[in-house]
């Protein structure tokens, strides 16, 4: 099973920052997994998904974390 650092849960924030996304509820969501020793791969990408639809028609992918 692949688990995911919860401190990657801050490149997320750090990319919503600079794109001037502002939604708090994935932000206190991102904040408290950011606690979190590991996540899953899978809540990993489902976070990766839902930050990247707030930022529609902008490429976000390799973005993040860039």
């Amino acid at each position: 099973m692949i688990r995911i650092s919860g401190s990657f849960t801050q490149i997320v924030l750090a990319w919503m920052s600079r794109r001037g996304i502002g939604s708090q509820q994935l932000s206190t969501r991102l904040a408290l997994l950011a606690e979190k020793d590991t996540i899953s791969a899978v809540e990993w990408r489902a976070l990766l998904a839902e930050a990247a639809a707030l930022s529609p028609g902008q490429p976000a992918g390799i973005h993040i974390g860039a």
